[in-house]
C-alpha cells in the first residue's frame, strides 16, 4: 500500500494561507475598518463594530491556482430600531467610507465588494442589529438583519455558522486539512458545471469526518461517507441535500440543476473510485499520479520513483548481459 503522507503534507503546506498573505490580509481590511469608523465619527446615533467570517475565519481557506483571495468582513451597525438606516443608506455609508483612498468598488445586493489590483477582494456584508454587546454574544434574540438591496432587511447570522463550526471540529487540524483538499478539488474539476461551493463542501466534511492515521485514508473514508448520504442514484437511502446548520436550516442544493446533480455526484464517485485505487497501488508514483489529477500541480510526484520504471530498467539491463539467453541468440 502506497504510503503518500509526505506528499500530503507538502501539498498542505503549499495551499495553505502563508503567515505573509495573512498579515497582508489583514492589513487590508484593518485599513478599511478604519475608514468606515471615521465616515461614521460624527454620527452619533449609529455605532459600529466588525466581525469576520467565511473561510479566512475558520482557517480553511487556500491559495488560489488561479484567480483572487476572498475574505469576508461583516460591519455590523446598531442604534434604535427607529433610527435604523435603510438598507440604501446603509450600503452608502460604506461606499463613500471605503472609497476615500480611491478603491475600486462593487455594491453587491449583499455586500459591498473592495477589489485590489494584485490578488484579492474583500466582501463587506453589513448587518444591523439594535443592542451590539462586547462578545456578539449568539442568543435567540440577538438575531442580526442583512442589507439585502433587493430584499431589504432580511435575518442572517454568519456567527451562528462559526460557533457550529469551532464546535463541531475542535480545531481538529486533520479535517482543516481535508477541507482545504476538496476546495482545491473544487477549483481543479469544475469544468462544464461548477462544484459545490466552498461552503458547501465544508458542512458536508464536518458532518461525515471519518478520522484515519493518514490524510488520503481519511480523505477516502469521508468521501465514502458523503457519498452514502448524499447519491440517491444508486442507494435507496440516499438523500441529495446540503442542509445549512444555523436555524434557517435551507438546502444548499435546492436550487441545483439535474445536470449540476449528475455532474457532481458523478466527480464525486470519480475522485473516490479513483482514490481506493491509490490507497491499494503499491506504486508510490503511480498512487501519487492519481492524486494530482484531482488535486492539479501543485501536488507534486517529482520525487518519487516509479517501482514498474525500476522494474522494467533492471529487467532490461538484466536481458542485456553478456552470457543472458536472450542476448546470445542474437
Amino acid at each position: 500500500m502506497a504510503d503518500l503522507a509526505k506528499q500530503f503534507k507538502s501539498f498542505n503546506e503549499k495551499i495553505k494561507l502563508s503567515e505573509s498573505k495573512k498579515q497582508s490580509l489583514r492589513e487590508s481590511r484593518n485599513a478599511l475598518r478604519k475608514d468606515i469608523r471615521a465616515e461614521l465619527k460624527d454620527q452619533s446615533d449609529i455605532s459600529v463594530k466588525f466581525a469576520g467570517q467565511g473561510s479566512y475565519v475558520l482557517n480553511t481557506i487556500v491559495e488560489p491556482e488561479n484567480g483572487e483571495y476572498d475574505i469576508d468582513d461583516g460591519v455590523y451597525f446598531s442604534c434604535a430600531m427607529e433610527n435604523r438606516p435603510s438598507v440604501k443608506d446603509a450600503h452608502s455609508i460604506v461606499v463613500s467610507a471605503v472609497q476615500r483612498r480611491k478603491r475600486t468598488v462593487e455594491d453587491k445586493p449583499t455586500c459591498v465588494r473592495v477589489k485590489y489590483q494584485d490578488d484579492r477582494h474583500i466582501d463587506m456584508p453589513i448587518y444591523f442589529l439594535e443592542k451590539l454587546t462586547e462578545k456578539f454574544s449568539l442568543t435567540a434574540t440577538d438575531s442580526p438583519d442583512l442589507a439585502h438591496k433587493k430584499l431589504g432587511w432580511v435575518e442572517s447570522d454568519p456567527r451562528a455558522f462559526i460557533e457550529w463550526f469551532r464546535e463541531k471540529t475542535g480545531n481538529n487540524s486533520q479535517l482543516i486539512r481535508l477541507i482545504r483538499y476538496l476546495k482545491v478539488w473544487r477549483e481543479v474539476r469544475s469544468k462544464k458545471y461548477e462544484l459545490p461551493s466552498g461552503f458547501c463542501l465544508t458542512i458536508l466534511t464536518v458532518n461525515h469526518y471519518r478520522p484515519a492515521a493518514r490524510d488520503d485514508q481519511s480523505l477516502v473514508a469521508t468521501l465514502q461517507a458523503i457519498q452514502n448520504v448524499i447519491d440517491d442514484r444508486h442507494l435507496k437511502w440516499g438523500q441529495f441535500t446540503c442542509t445549512r446548520p444555523t436555524p434557517k436550516r435551507e438546502d444548499l442544493f435546492e436550487d441545483f440543476s439535474d445536470e449540476q446533480k449528475e455532474f457532481f455526484l458523478g466527480e464525486l464517485e470519480l475522485l473516490l473510485e479513483d482514490g481506493k485505487i491509490a490507497l491499494e497501488d503499491e506504486d508510490e508514483y503511480e498512487a501519487c499520479k492519481i492524486w494530482a489529477k484531482y488535486l492539479g500541480p501543485r501536488f507534486k510526484c517529482d520525487d518519487l520513483k516509479s517501482k514498474r520504471f525500476e522494474r522494467a530498467k533492471k529487467h532490461a539491463k538484466a536481458t542485456s548481459l553478456p552470457g543472458n539467453a536472450s542476448s546470445a541468440k542474437q
